[in-house]
């Protein structure tokens, strides 16, 4: 009854602090845009206006969609995901105070995103004044909030990787000991472990996966952008701000590097490690010395590994991998072609 009652307790709270967070964002995002409509857009082309506004407002939709889909929508898989990773841990032996995070990553990331974030406030409110410039900050404060985004993704798919090949060492292991009767029930729960981790993997993709379309999407219109920026410089004769170029230049690497290297390898990576445990099961019932029981129970590993299919995917099923970034230029090729038609 007790926990139960504090169970609701903990969901109301999550809930409202969730529609605070939400309506903190969207009032942010208004007062930005309205703000710069009246003031900033009038001194920049309209182009540069239009792709300003598109990428606060996509900005603005990926962490509303975050707060909603893993405070109120799908909490209850977020809770499923931490319990699932404990079960796993004590079975892999990994201790609780071992920590997956990436020290290095975390400070490369919050550098570069403060260092491009001085820049831009030093170069644009020097070029367009305090009182132009002012209502970008939420659009900054967005942005930074997006990177913390990025990187809970990334620590995320890094626990998932460390833990499948922990899996695919402790599966080599249980094979190649002497004792085949306790390497049956050691396998099945391998078997077990590997299935759960495919099953955060599938909820990684349905709480996340809307949020991967949108930040690639980012990445072509910042990239963009830059180049438009360019060709204003060297068509339209605009004066060339050597500060406000290298704003530029550090806002297509942070986000390209960040948002779009970080986030997409990290999760190629566990794709590719969910899938390596089949590989070396393959390799191992080729093997002539293995116990044809074990033999058995190898293939039926490979059937269910077919069968869920572990990866995490856009949400069209499309795994978020390497090619990403070939379908992104197919979104800058097309994103460059309506900015020029807009533009002429």
């Amino acid at each position: 009854m007790f926990k139960t009652r504090r169970f609701v307790e903990n969901s109301t709270i999550t809930t409202s602090f969730a529609c605070v967070s939400i309506t903190t964002t969207v009032l942010l995002c208004l007062w930005d845009i309205a703000g710069k409509t009246k003031t900033l857009y009038r001194v920049i082309p309209t182009t540069s206006a239009a792709m300003d506004i598109t990428a606060d407002f996509l900005a603005a939709t990926v962490l509303i969609l975050n707060t909603g889909s893993t405070l109120i929508l799908h909490h209850d898989k977020v809770k499923k995901n931490h319990n699932s990773f404990e079960k796993i841990d004590n079975f892999l032996q990994i201790a609780k105070s071992r920590n997956d995070d990436s020290k290095f990553v975390k400070i490369c990331v919050h550098c570069a995103a403060f260092l491009t974030f001085a820049v831009d406030i030093y170069s644009r409110k020097g070029a367009y004044g305090w009182d132009n410039y002012k209502y970008n900050l939420a659009a900054l404060f967005h942005l930074y909030r997006l990177q913390l985004f990025v990187l809970r993704i990334y620590n995320l798919t890094a626990k998932i990787s460390k833990r499948f090949e922990l899996l695919h060492q402790k599966v080599d292991k249980i094979v190649n000991s002497g004792d085949k009767d306790f390497a049956i029930p050691r396998l099945v729960t391998c078997m077990k472990c590997h299935y759960v981790l495919s099953k955060i993997m599938k909820n990684v993709s349905s709480l996340y996966g809307c949020q991967f379309v949108l930040v690639q999407k980012m990445l072509a219109l910042y990239i963009v952008a830059s180049i438009y920026f360019f060709y204003l410089v060297s068509h339209k004769g605009i004066l060339l701000h050597i500060d406000e170029a290298f704003c530029y230049v550090l806002w297509v690497t942070i986000f390209l590097m960040i948002c779009g290297f970080l986030l997409v390898f990290s999760c190629d990576r566990a794709n590719n490690r969910a899938t390596a445990v089949a590989k070396s099961c393959q390799d191992i019932i080729r093997m002539s010395s293995v116990d044809p029981r074990l033999k058995k129970l190898l293939k039926q590993f490979m059937r269910q590994i077919g069968i869920v299919n572990p990866k995490i995917c856009y949400p069209d099923e499309c795994r978020v991998s390497r090619k990403t970034f070939i379908r992104m230029t197919g979104n800058i090729i097309n994103y460059l072609i309506i900015v020029f038609q807009f533009d002429n």
